[in-house]
């Protein structure tokens, strides 16, 4: 993943490093990444909340210290993470132009995370629109207009910087050889 490998990269910018400097690097960026992003999904939940007090800080909290269990105990790396933080961060559904700007940066970066996360971006943003938009009766395309919007840029971009970068490298694109005929398999 070059995601992974530009972030792990930025440890290697300080010579003579120790292997434990590098390793604690990681494990900071995974616990970094992981806060960041149960931070900011319990915060867009709690916006449109009606609840207040203390009370509602301790629930925060909570939620928060229960998303990053969450994601810590499945394999969501946290390059992947990087690419959906500013969508949960900076989404406004009344300002779709804004919305489709960070989507098309957030999918650059997924382009070069993982190509199951390159609609993710998209896919955030449109559960985003959703979830606040009522259904017009009468409008059902001017409803589903900035969500089509949303995926066609979000996947088109990911893919296109994923080709990219494979061509650049010069590399076999894996998930498009049906044969699974890789040299590394020999070994």
């Amino acid at each position: 993943d070059p995601g992974r490998s530009i972030l792990d990269g930025i440890a290697f910018l300080i010579p003579n490093l120790p292997i434990w400097a590098y390793r604690f690097w990681v494990r900071i960026l995974f616990l970094i990444f992981n806060c960041l992003t149960a931070i900011f999904a319990i915060r867009r939940t709690f916006m449109y909340s009606q609840m207040t007090g203390n009370r509602n800080i301790a629930l925060r909290v909570l939620l928060t210290l229960l998303g990053m269990l969450f994601l810590l105990q499945g394999p969501v790396n946290y390059h992947v993470l990087a690419g959906i933080l500013p969508i949960l961060w900076l989404y406004d559904e009344n300002r779709p132009i804004r919305n489709l700007i960070i989507i098309i940066v957030c999918s650059v970066w997924e382009g070069l995370c993982r190509v199951n996360w390159f609609m993710m971006p998209a896919v955030i943003a449109i559960l985003m629109q959703v979830l606040r938009t009522p259904f017009p009766r009468n409008k059902f395309l001017h409803y589903i207009k900035w969500p089509l919007i949303f995926l066609i840029s979000g996947g088109l971009t990911s893919f296109g910087i994923y080709w990219i970068y494979i061509e650049a490298l010069g590399y076999a694109i894996p998930f498009l050889n049906p044969s699974m005929d890789y040299a590394f398999f020999l070994y």
